[in-house]
Formats: structure tokens, C-alpha cells, sequence
């Protein structure tokens, strides 16, 4: 895939992420999907090894978070990997900064490592 195809790959996933889309993952994250990193007073699990792992997570911290949406800031990206900071907002008021990287495989994303900081 070109940089740009891999840019549109992860707004897609995105979206697809703030609206809690879960039946739609398989459409944008690898099988062996991987997520690195987090913070662990977050009720989103900070590792899953595999995509059905994350969804399981997911499904189970869906109801205990806030509603909210992202606002990309910076992306960068070069070769097979999508470099982002973010900020998730709550009612129009900035939440979380977040630094992600992203890796693409096979034309889904296969590696995720989420850095993130609340603003509250």
C-alpha cells in the first residue's frame, strides 16, 4: 500500500474506534492485530495479542468509558508505518493527549503502540 493508502487505513480505523464499531474491526486491524502500551487506570486493557482478544477487551470496557471523538493533530508516515498525535475530546473539551504508531501488513493495521496522557 502507498503512505497515503496507509493514512486513509488509519483515519478509517479511527472512526471506526470513536464510534465503538466493533462488528467493523475486522475491516481495518490484521488477525494478529497487537496493541502496545496505554495506561493502566484506563479501563481500555493496555495489550491484546491477537484481534479477537480485542475485541473481547473492548466489548467489556465499551460501556465504562465516556463517549468521545479524536482529533488528529500531526500524522507522519514512511514505508509501512503511520505515526499519530492525537486528542480525544469529551463534550467539546480536550480528554486525553496520545502518541500512536501504527504499522500496516498485508493492508490492515498489525501493530498499534498507543502512548496516552489524561488531561483531567
Amino acid at each position: 500500500m502507498s503512505v497515503e493508502e496507509n493514512k486513509a487505513l488509519v483515519r478509517r480505523w479511527l472512526r471506526i474506534f470513536e464510534e465503538r464499531r466493533l462488528d467493523a474491526v475486522h475491516e481495518v486491524l490484521h488477525p494478529s492485530y497487537g496493541l502496545h502500551g496505554g495506561e493502566s487506570t484506563s479501563p481500555w486493557p493496555t495489550l491484546f495479542r491477537s484481534l479477537e482478544e480485542a475485541k473481547r477487551g473492548w466489548e467489556k470496557a465499551k460501556d465504562e468509558s465516556l463517549p468521545f471523538t479524536i482529533t488528529v493533530d500531526d500524522m507522519v508516515a514512511e514505508g509501512d508505518k503511520v505515526a499519530l498525535r492525537e486528542t480525544w475530546y469529551y463534550e467539546g473539551k480536550p480528554i486525553v493527549n496520545a502518541m500512536v504508531f501504527y504499522r500496516i501488513c498485508e493492508g490492515k493495521i498489525i501493530d498499534d503502540w498507543f502512548c496516552k496522557t489524561p488531561l483531567q
